[in-house]
């Protein structure tokens, strides 16, 4: 389908070129589709079709490109109220359509090139489950976006919707939206774009925001949400030369050693491992975010804490990869983990 096409070649960016052209096809072609189904035995257009457009048009209309929002948005509103002549009935068949009415009325002009206010209107459609998983893809792709102003209204409002959410459905109804259902949504995206760094880069983004806001914190002790599935996701991205996603895994890592358990020292692990990665960057970084997270969870300073401050902030981490292991070592009784074991040769 046009409409997911990302593809850029020399010309630059030729994928936003054929999403546009896409767009406008559809305007033209779906109602014209509809209309010949009314006096035909053959159905070429159905309800699943129509989510399907609807929910496309959304994540274009929340993504990273002035140009293509604007397009996007002006043809998702045309759509969205355009009527059959014949009976006045709605031209598209789709879920919660009063929900899609009220946050986009047909006579409020909306600034779609304008991510202060247009995200802010967007992250409340998130509530529909039928529209989520692309709608949340585009704001997370708007957040590892090309323009300061956009990256920070796009990840601020997503951030900020998402931390005033009930932790749970057990206090809403059932067409409300909870932290929980946000939560398994960021897992799926993870499991889905494993293979996109387009899209996985910004969502581990977004991801270490949401631990740093202290929010997915608040469903540590929650049944419905698996921690040790989004760990398995982001380790997978370790596996990368990429100096950007490493970075974004290393530091989920770090937001997952304020988790308890399990996670918590799987997490520590993977950390302790980085301390000596064979990119000397990714090792200082990863050093100075490791003090930083755990002096922000430690309460009292005891001897183990000062040994294991004194050790990530003194050690001089451009050293070789051979005489930092040793020193990282000592972080492992210290931070309660227990060190990986050798192969044996034999």
């Amino acid at each position: 389908m046009g409409l997911e096409d990302y593809s850029t070649d020399s010309r630059g960016d030729v994928g936003s070129w054929i999403r546009e052209a896409s767009m406008m096809g559809l305007l033209e072609f779906g109602p014209l589709i509809i209309k010949l189904d009314s006096n035909s035995s053959t159905k070429w257009w159905n309800n699943d079709l129509s989510i399907k457009v609807f929910k496309n048009l959304l994540k274009q209309s929340v993504e990273r490109i002035d140009r293509v929002r604007s397009t996007a948005g002006k043809i998702l509103l045309e759509l969205l109220y355009m009527k059959k002549e014949n009976d006045d009935s709605w031209m598209f068949e789709i879920p919660r359509r009063d929900e899609l009415h009220k946050v986009l009325p047909k006579d409020e002009e909306i600034h779609w090139a304008s991510p202060s206010e247009l995200y802010p209107r967007m992250v409340k459609l998130l509530v529909i489950p039928e529209f989520r998983f692309d709608l949340l893809t585009g704001l997370i792709v708007a957040a590892g976006g090309m323009t300061e102003s956009l990256v920070r209204y796009s990840s601020a409002t997503l951030i900020e919707y998402v931390n005033l959410l009930p932790t749970d459905s057990s206090t809403i109804s059932s067409s409300e939206l909870s932290l929980i259902d946000i939560a398994k949504s960021l897992l799926d995206l993870a499991k889905y774009f494993e293979k996109q760094d387009r899209i996985l880069v910004p969502l581990l983004e977004v991801v270490d925001f949401l631990f740093e806001a202290g929010t997915l914190q608040k469903i540590t002790n929650k049944d419905e949400f698996n921690f040790l599935e989004l760990f398995e996701c982001v380790k997978k991205g370790v596996k990368t030369k990429d100096i950007k996603k490493l970075t974004a895994c290393m530091k989920v890592f770090c937001g997952m050693t304020t988790l308890n358990g399990t996670v918590r020292k799987k997490a520590l692990f993977q950390l302790l491992g980085l301390l000596v990665h064979q990119f000397p960057k990714i090792r200082r970084n990863t050093a100075d975010q490791l003090y930083l997270t755990l002096t922000g969870s430690i309460e009292e300073d005891d001897e183990k804490s000062l040994e294991i401050e004194e050790i990530l902030t003194n050690t001089d981490w451009n050293e070789p990869i051979s005489q930092l292991k040793e020193t990282r070592n000592r972080l492992y009784p210290l931070l309660g983990v227990n060190p990986p074991v050798l192969k044996s040769s034999s």
